[in-house]
């Protein structure tokens, strides 16, 4: 399939066709992701699920459910589940071909956490002083070092900071130009396994570093709303910084000054200081601790926060709609925002459910480029949606199809008999701690599930039967393998979050019965459960 052209706006509706239960989120660096033992589907990372928000239908989807899936993507109402740091740590390594020995899978993982900040999920942790002066009372100039850039501060003050002016120094555009430049030359050099397998974790770091930043500076520029001003290069000097210089031999020029880059920021922030009115505040935004005190001894107010660490993000829950830590107020997060800005910093970023699977790519050897991609933030998509449809809620005439039938209706009577539609006989303090084990585990013997709810096989077997008619576990044998939704469970179980846990639980054919019986139900209206087993009526009240 050919990939088509298409803007952040328009796929809002692609999107939505795959969003009626959750979507994995996997990303792909094609270059860097070389393990030779990966097979080429399982070449991609995955960064946990996302699902919609939306309320429960109980006589099903009406005609326009994709145009309402859009606009609630759109108003940021999704949860994104992410798995814990160690497990994403563990699967670069695995495909990067790399024990982090150097380093660069550790940069790599924090270089992914800084997405979630420049996107607006997550704040930065601020200086607490720098937190009082905000929001400003009057106009002030905030001056980026590249560190602002990479690590989301600016993203922050731009969308919660209304009256800050924004320049960024022509050195720093420098930096994150060299960065993506080698990024590049890596990119294209020699296609050597070897040496492919030696860069790859070092071709991830450059590629999330300098795409990540790029874009966060095309967006401001493009954004009507932004004040973003340049600073002129100063002096002369300059090549020293980054090139041998053997004119003058007293000064001992002939190794590249690092160091120098940051005193030029400084000189920037102090020239526009001096240019500024009285009263009008000058602030350096930076992460990096010696630039922020070499601003304090230079008479700069630095804006110094501390960048978010994997292990701050990852095994979280986080939400489309963060509050303003200002305001109060929610703060919208596009989903379609979020499947860009992971295009854009790993080159590929794709949704997947049952329906099919949503992808789209920034960077390709076989896609063109123009300016007016970036202008209209387009970026190449293809969509691929299979025959046949995942399996929705159960309806009142699809039970016999779903239910799995139990024979006995209790493990003491010993009489048998087949129902089709089975309800189980249950402690709901065993299912949960059951699924939070599963979870933690993610496979279990049915010897060792007795052991740890120390209960016969006949009950634990009415425990399986539930979880496995809602999909929560796949059976091979005697062996309990957790699913997806199980995790999803386990993490509203802990949040305690009855109301995902109910949603999660529709899919349970006899916990879905009795839950459309009640939503049918006015105020007051007794329920009739003279159907429900008695032993187990306790268990689904």
């Amino acid at each position: 399939m050919t990939p088509t052209l298409i803007s952040r706006q328009d796929a809002e509706l692609k999107i939505a066709s795959l969003t009626a239960e959750p979507c994995g989120v996997e990303v792909v660096e094609e270059r860097a992701f070389v393990n030779e033992n990966s097979t080429s589907e399982s070449k991609c990372l995955s960064l946990g699920s996302i699902s919609l928000k939306q309320a429960f239908q109980p006589g099903g989807e009406p005609a326009d459910a994709e145009h309402q899936r859009a606009l609630l993507g759109r108003d940021g109402t999704f949860e994104w589940s992410l798995p814990c740091a160690s497990e994403v740590k563990k699967a670069l390594e695995g495909l990067l071909g790399d024990d982090d020995k150097g380093g660069d899978v550790s940069k790599a993982l924090n270089s992914i956490a800084a997405i979630y900040v420049r996107t607006g999920m997550v704040n930065p942790i601020l200086d607490a002083e720098a937190v009082e002066s905000m929001p400003f009372r009057r106009s002030a100039t905030v001056v980026s070092d590249t560190s602002g850039i990479l690590q989301g501060g600016l993203n922050f003050i731009v969308r919660h900071i209304p009256k800050a002016r924004v320049k960024i120094p022509a050195i720093v555009q420098m930096e994150i130009r060299n960065i993506a430049d080698r990024f590049l030359t890596t990119r294209r050099g020699s296609r050597d396994t070897k040496q492919k397998k030696e860069r790859a974790a070092k071709q991830l770091v450059e590629h999330l570093m300098s795409q990540g930043a790029e874009r966060t500076l095309l967006r401001l520029e493009l954004k009507d709303d932004v004040e973003i001003e340049r600073t002129y290069l100063l002096g002369d000097p300059l090549r020293s910084a980054f090139a041998p210089d053997n004119t003058i031999k007293g000064l001992q020029l002939s190794v590249p000054l690092r160091t120098y880059v940051d005193r030029l920021i400084l000189e920037a922030a102090r020239h526009h200081q001096a240019q500024s009115e009285p009263g009008h505040t000058v602030y350096l935004l930076t992460s990096d601790q010696g630039q922020a005190r070499m601003a304090l001894a230079e008479g700069i107010k630095p804006l110094y926060f501390r960048s978010i660490r994997p292990e701050e993000v990852f095994g979280r829950r986080l939400t489309g709609r963060p509050l303003d830590p200002f305001t109060g107020e929610p703060r919208p997060v596009p989903l379609a925002s979020i499947v860009w800005e992971l295009a854009t910093a790993f080159g590929h970023a794709r949704l997947t459910s049952h329906v099919g699977t949503f992808a789209v790519s920034a960077m390709g050897e076989d896609l063109p480029w123009s300016p007016y991609h970036s202008t209209d933030d387009l970026l190449w998509y293809q969509i691929e949606k299979k025959e046949a449809p995942f399996r929705t809620l159960p309806r009142q005439g699809d039970f016999e199809e779903v239910a799995v039938p139990i024979v006995g209706a209790s493990p003491e009577t010993g009489h048998s008999s087949t129902s089709p539609l089975s309800y189980q006989r249950m402690n709901v303090n065993h299912l949960l701690r059951l699924i939070c084990a599963l979870d933690d585990r993610q496979t279990l013997e049915q010897v060792e599930v007795e052991q740890l709810l120390r209960l016969s096989s006949g009950r634990v077997s009415h425990l399986r039967r539930f979880l496995a008619s809602a999909d929560c576990i796949r059976l091979e044998g005697a062996q309990w393998t957790a699913t997806e939704r199980l995790k999803e469970l386990s993490i509203a179980a802990r949040a305690e979050d009855p109301l995902s846990m109910q949603e999660i639980l529709t899919h349970a054919p006899s916990f879905f019965a009795l839950f459309q019986r009640a939503q049918g139900l006015d105020s007051g209206e007794p329920l009739d459960l003279s159907d429900v087993p008695e032993g187990s009526r306790r268990t689904y009240l």
